[in-house]
């Protein structure tokens, strides 16, 4: 190498910092403390919109695809420390992450939208006929509710105080 094309870059990299010039990632006195989040999601709904936030704050709106794997949804410059990254679809799926960013190297979070699930309500239970003997046929009704759309699993059936179950 020159020897005076040293002697310059040198000076003018003194000149620079100096100045205030030189990017903070040199990690001299008044650099910064940020650190990199990568934030990763892998979805199994159909592609729809939904918000980011970190912490309380609204990052923005992004574009969630469908992926059989995780990919990169975006790359954040953030103060070193903890956070909590929490991701809203459209549909009310939801991921909430806690994570860790440090100046080096990059840190990263995979979300994985869910949705909660609800339990079912049972309304307007009915039987008939109201009476009978141990020969009396009986039909029971009841109207089964359930805000995600989940068919029940089995049903149960407490007559005389023993539970009967049915798949």
């Amino acid at each position: 190498m020159n020897s005076r094309y040293a002697q310059g870059s040198s000076f003018l990299l003194a000149l620079m910092l100096t100045a205030g010039l030189l990017p903070t990632v040199l990690g001299e006195e008044g650099g910064s403390e940020n650190g990199y989040l990568e934030i990763w999601v892998e979805s199994d709904f159909d592609d729809q919109w939904g918000d980011l936030y970190i912490g309380d704050d609204f990052i923005d709106e992004y574009w969630v695809e469908y992926s059989g794997e995780a990919y990169l949804l975006d790359n954040l410059s953030l103060d070193a420390g903890d956070y909590v990254v929490t991701l809203e679809l459209d549909n009310d799926a939801s991921s909430q992450e806690a994570v860790t960013v440090v100046v080096n190297p990059t840190s990263d979070v995979l979300l994985y939208p869910v949705l909660e699930n609800h339990a079912p309500t049972l309304h307007e239970a009915w039987v008939d006929p109201q009476e009978g003997s141990s020969e009396t046929e009986f039909t029971f009704e009841v109207y089964y509710r359930d805000a995600d759309n989940d068919a029940p699993e089995w049903v149960k059936l407490r007559l005389d105080n023993a539970e009967n179950y049915f798949h």
